[in-house]
């Protein structure tokens, strides 16, 4: 795992008295040895020359890689991005293969910084493997970038965590096959209420690294040059001005410049990362950390240590127990800061964004509001998101601005309006909370009260399973033990992840079709158990059924035994596409084939004035003459035609000779939308009574939505199940 810094320390002292002078083709500043690429020149001991060598062509691999990673990373931050070229004394960019801790120091596995003469130097562990040797090169030079643009020697928090966000997402951007990203970005994500611009981050975190979910929303809400557009507006700003909040003015001045208001882009932001399908990878993102939210209808203040700073979030999760249709929620905020609120819906562990309700309370004209979410009888919870927005900085420099945890009072009620404000001579909120806890701050953390570990699968293979988990609060966690086996509970293999920051690991040399459990624990530097263990979790490594269909799928067995019987088929591209509605035809197909009918096109055919000889001719005019099917009016049958969940179940029993009768009434129904005398009732009944729906009874069952492949699939092999067809 990285830990990438800008050094001032000892680093600059040893390298500041090294003089600029010319290099030979053959002999370093720093090594004995040097290659000459287009732009650098690579610097290595005899002990990396004298490496394997796959090509012979002189130069072992390690070599090659570093040369060719840099090469690629140049082309693509100063030709794709467009920025400026290092303005260098020496005719290449020097980049040291360190071997032995030379310029490496406090397990850095990369280094940027610079000579006496102003050059930037670049230092990359050697012995990295091939995939960091490439994203390390990559990250290191986007800071010798920072360093020569404008003479940027970062001397504030704000610079150093920008500039390792940024370099983070530039790596990702070059090389997007690697995802390193990933690794961090729970730091951020578990630590949300922490300002995008802080100086004081979390203890024992990798912040500024996760951080890079910040830069990485920006180039997609815009595009990849308005990072750049972000530096150049820090840096075409004076030096002499430089202050605390100096960063957060430039992003404001930027944002401005595209005619957008910050506040109103960071509440997207916040959006974003609560969906984070919004993002071109946002599948492999792990859930940002939220608060539960406190008794309804009661007053509740944020804890000191959860307030979010500015430009922080609280995720705060209510659970919908009731059958009420709105939802209340009532908050009084800092004096004299912007406020920015959104309720989102939450469906099915989906936000629900196009049903999100939105708004920012400007600084003193509104301490008090309450938003209203209606509807939410669907709905299975309610996220608040609350967020701090900016504030007049009107003592100028205000060191703590962004660093601080801006504390509120809020009150939500299912079903009906909050009835009373805070009683007089209830605590005011005048301003901040104390600091926030953090690498910076003189008072110990109280950490993250995080749930017990929990270990997910997030992808697999024929032979290797990736998983991902929570990292705990507890400061004592060193690392932790995956430990598995091929029977539940008794285990005789352990994978060891000896970071605490990790939270992501792939296990690999499995064997294909074999089910293996997996149980991980947390540690400390005694190898002692922190808490308790994850609960265990099984997989099979096997070869996906489709691209989009793994057997993580909750449609995995209906849709894989359909197809191995011959019923369903995908796609020319190997997908399935299980959320695509499927139409009239597409049925009929699907239900004959389960029941081996093959008709013949030279039978069954022209039985309606829009079916004639098609591929679909012979299943619709076979189940026209069955009687499993009715025309519309106009003699027209409509094949392409969506068929909703009421008309499936028709002509699911119609097929099967089920023998039930369209507009029987039945005396109740678990489906509140779902009238007991509409024509369809007596076929969602025997659906019910037979379990094969997936609604969730006491929810809407909405008859007339399309079903889709997924669904549908579900539904036909839980009744060939429950008949014994199969």
């Amino acid at each position: 795992m990285k830990l990438r810094l800008f050094i001032f320390a000892s680093l600059f002292n040893v390298l500041i008295a090294v003089p600029a002078m010319a290099v030979s083709f053959d002999e370093g500043i720093f090594k004995k040895n040097a290659y000459l690429t287009n732009h650098f020149q690579i610097e290595f001991s005899d002990l990396i020359k004298d490496q394997p060598d796959e090509d012979g062509d002189g130069y072992s691999d390690i070599i090659e890689i570093v040369s060719e990673a840099a090469e690629d990373s140049w082309d693509h931050i100063f030709g794709e991005l467009n920025y400026p070229e290092p303005e260098l004394t020496l005719s290449h960019l020097i980049l040291v293969l360190d071997d032995n801790q030379f310029l490496l120091e406090h397990g850095a596995i990369g280094v940027t910084t610079y000579l006496s003469n102003g050059d930037p130097v670049i230092g990359v562990d050697a012995w990295l493997s091939e995939d960091y040797l490439q994203i390390t090169t990559a990250h290191e030079l986007y800071h010798a970038m920072q360093f020569t643009i404008g003479d940027l020697y970062p001397t504030t928090a704000q610079e150093v965590n920008w500039g390792e966000a940024t370099a983070d997402w530039v790596t990702e951007e070059i090389y997007d096959s690697i995802d390193d990203y990933l690794l961090t970005m729970p730091d951020f994500l578990d630590n949300v209420d922490y300002s995008v611009f802080a100086s004081i981050i979390p203890t024992d975190s990798y912040f500024p690294y996760g951080l890079n979910i910040w830069p990485r929303f920006l180039s997609e809400y815009y595009n990849d040059n308005f990072i750049k557009d972000i530096w150049e507006e820090y840096l075409d700003s004076s030096r002499l001005s430089l202050n605390h909040i100096k960063f957060y003015e430039s992003f404001d001045a930027a944002v401005a410049g595209k005619g957008d208001d910050l506040g109103e882009v960071f509440q997207d932001f916040t959006l974003w990362n609560l969906d984070s399908e919004q993002y071109e990878e946002g599948h492999k993102y792990p859930e940002p950390t939220y608060l539960m939210g406190g008794s309804t209808g009661e007053y509740f203040v944020v804890e000191d240590k959860y307030a979010p700073a500015l430009f922080g979030t609280n995720y705060v999760y209510f659970e919908n127990s009731s059958s009420e249709s709105e939802f209340y929620f009532h908050v009084v905020k800092p004096e004299g800061l912007r406020f920015a609120i959104s309720l989102v819906p939450i469906v099915d562990d989906n936000p629900d964004l196009d049903s999100t309700v939105s708004l920012i309370l400007d600084k003193d004209e509104f301490m008090e509001t309450e938003m209203v979410l209606g509807g939410i009888t669907s709905y299975d919870s309610v996220m608040a998101v609350l967020s701090p927005l900016d504030k007049d900085f009107e003592d100028g420099l205000n060191l703590n601005a962004f660093d601080v945890g801006y504390r509120y009072f809020y009150a939500a009620e299912f079903g009906s309006p909050i009835d009373s404000l805070l009683a007089e001579g209830d605590e005011e909120i005048e301003g901040p909370a104390d600091d926030k806890e953090g690498e910076e701050a003189t008072q110990d953390s109280g950490g993250r009260e995080l749930d017990g570990l929990s270990l997910q699968i997030l992808d697999y293979d024929e032979d290797s399973v990736t998983f991902s988990w929570n990292r705990p609060s507890d400061s004592d966690v060193d690392g932790y033990e995956i430990n598995f086996g091929k029977d539940s509970g008794d285990y005789d293999h352990l994978y060891d992840v000896d970071k605490a920051y990790t939270t992501f690991a792939t296990i690999n040399d499995l064997d294909e079709g074999d089910t293996y459990y997996f149980e991980l624990i947390a540690v400390d530097d005694g190898g002692r158990q922190e808490g308790d263990e994850s609960s265990e979790v099984s997989v099979t490594p096997k070869e996906w059924l489709f691209e989009d269909i793994s057997y993580l799928d909750k449609h995995y067995d209906a849709i894989s035994t359909l197809v191995d019987i011959g019923v369903l088929e995908g796609y020319p591209d190997n997908t399935f596409r299980s959320d695509l509605d499927i139409n009239r035809a597409e049925l009929l197909k699907i239900l004959l084939e389960a029941q081996g009918i093959s008709p013949s096109v030279d039978e069954y055919s022209n039985c309606f004035s829009d079916v004639g000889a098609e591929w679909f001719a012979p299943y619709v005019c076979y189940a026209e003459e069955h009687d499993w099917v009715d025309g519309y009016p106009g003699g027209f049958f409509d094949p392409g035609r969506t068929v909703n969940k009421a008309e499936a179940l028709k002509i699911l029993f119609n097929s099967y000779e089920e023998g039930l009768i369209e507009g029987s009434s039945v005396d109740s129904l678990p489906y509140p939308d779902a009238p007991t005398d509409a024509w369809y009732s007596i076929y969602i009944f025997q659906a019910s009574e037979l379990g094969i729906l997936e609604e969730t009874p006491g929810e809407d069952f909405n008859a007339d939505s399309g079903r889709d492949r997924g669904d549908m699939s579900e539904e036909l092999y839980r009744y060939l199940i429950v008949k014994d067809l199969l």
